[in-house]
């Protein structure tokens, strides 16, 4: 092995091989100079400073162990695919150039947890943890102008003991990267937060306030782009890069305070509540799917005129007594009778209104005391369900169809006012106590 004493810096430039420990117990060691040259083969012990500075890519497979911290130099990528367990500062200096860890850092637990601080100097330094097999925890602060990205199937952690500040952007482009602090995930400001690609999920495991903005993509994660597995809030802007999953465990109530824009839509998933609150109306135009739990709104009109709603059969729309407008409402499929819209669960009276043209069939419960339904648009609503909403159905344009010609379809409300057209299409004998008004 080869053992470096003393305040200077041993600089190696060659292809070193040999197998024994390289061992830093003061001073530094760099291994390159900023060119394309240097290297070792065996493990290194660093109880001071290592460095690597190449401007190209450059792997090392051995494990890093100590009390010493690690420095990137120059325009490279160091790829470190060992168990290293240094408790040391890692830093990416002003020169750029990246880290990427496909292996494990800091203590030998499961899973693995790093403590130190990493700091990515410029806005072009960027830290990868890119493990397929391996979850890892970083409870030390992330600092600096640069970005974190989380590939690989793994988990990755972010608990900082003090609060992170980095300003670059966040990427997940595979596996999870879970937040369990507010500040995990670094600065919030325009510009910043953090894009989530398809297939990927960013947990929020803390019920604090998120204030990231946020750019997701897609449906495709088991749990959603955003999982709240706790009582979270999302008080950034989201951005759909396209249609986009968002999930909520059981039990668990998050909320959703940023606007939500863009040309595509949202699927609430999971079995828990998920709120859309905030001063501002979201405004993107896609379809608003909930497949699973409570997709809530917390003040009037949430959701973009130009957004359709559609529900599944595990899947609950609730209006909380508020007034609500979108383009139209339907089931998943025709045969998802448990689906539900709750337009008031108290004796407040508040409106659904569908505006737009299209004809679609809600086969599920519409329900709610002195909750109202109004129909605008040329289309036709066919509802087989058996609604139990007891404020008046409107139909100012198009058509509502109380049935589709079998058994079933019903209404509860005392009033029916038409300008449009009201057919109750049943193959059964069927009743209605209210009263039909209007031209």
């Amino acid at each position: 092995g080869l053992t470096k004493t003393g305040t200077g810096t041993l600089t190696l430039t060659g292809t070193n091989s040999f197998l024994g420990s390289l061992t830093i117990s003061a001073g530094t060691v760099s291994i390159g100079s900023g060119s394309t040259t240097g290297s070792v083969a065996g493990n290194i012990t660093n109880n001071s400073a290592l460095v690597v500075n190449r401007s190209d890519a450059y792997s090392y497979g051995g494990v890093v162990s100590g009390t010493g911290s690690l420095t990137k130099s120059g325009s490279g990528t160091l790829t470190l695919s060992g168990a290293n367990t240094y408790s040391g500062n890692t830093t990416i200096s002003a020169s750029g150039g990246s880290i990427t860890i496909s292996g494990t850092l800091g203590a030998s637990t499961t899973p693995a947890s790093y403590a130190g601080l990493i700091t990515l100097t410029s806005s072009g330094s960027t830290l990868t943890y890119s493990s397929s097999t391996s979850d890892q925890i970083f409870t030390g602060k992330i600092t600096g102008a640069g970005g974190l990205t989380k590939s690989g199937t793994s988990t990755l952690t972010l608990t900082p003991s003090t609060d992170s500040d980095f300003t670059g952007t966040t990427s997940v482009s595979a596996g999870t990267l879970k937040a369990t602090l507010s500040s995990s995930l670094g600065g919030s400001a325009a510009g910043q937060g953090a894009s989530i690609t398809a297939g990927a999920t960013l947990e929020l495991a803390a019920a604090v306030t998120f204030a990231e903005p946020l750019t997701l993509n897609g449906t495709s994660s088991t749990n959603g782009a955003v999982y709240f597995s706790e009582s979270a809030e999302l008080s950034g802007a989201v951005t759909l890069g396209s249609t986009s999953t968002v999930g909520v465990a059981t039990g668990k109530s998050a909320t959703m305070s940023g606007v939500v824009s863009g040309s595509f839509g949202v699927t609430k998933q999971g079995a828990g509540t998920l709120t859309y609150s905030g001063a501002s109306t979201n405004t993107y135009t896609g379809t608003t799917t909930v497949t699973a739990g409570v997709l809530a709104i917390g003040a009037a009109n949430r959701i973009a005129d130009t957004s359709a709603v559609s529900i599944g059969n595990s899947g609950t729309f609730s209006l909380g007594g508020y007034d609500e407008t979108v383009a139209s409402i339907e089931t998943v499929n025709t045969s998802d009778s448990a689906a539900k819209i709750t337009l008031s669960s108290s004796s407040a009276s508040n409106t659904l209104t569908t505006a737009g043209n299209s004809t679609t069939t809600f086969a599920g419960v519409i329900e709610g005391t002195n909750g109202k339904l109004t129909k605008q648009g040329t289309g036709t609503l066919t509802l087989t369900g058996t609604n139990t909403f007891t404020g008046a159905l409107t139909v100012s344009a198009g058509a509502v169809s109380i049935g589709s010609g079998s058994t079933t379809g019903s209404i509860a409300t005392a009033s029916v006012v038409v300008t449009g057209g009201v057919t109750f299409n049943r193959s059964d004998s069927v009743s209605y106590d209210g009263v039909i008004s209007g031209t």
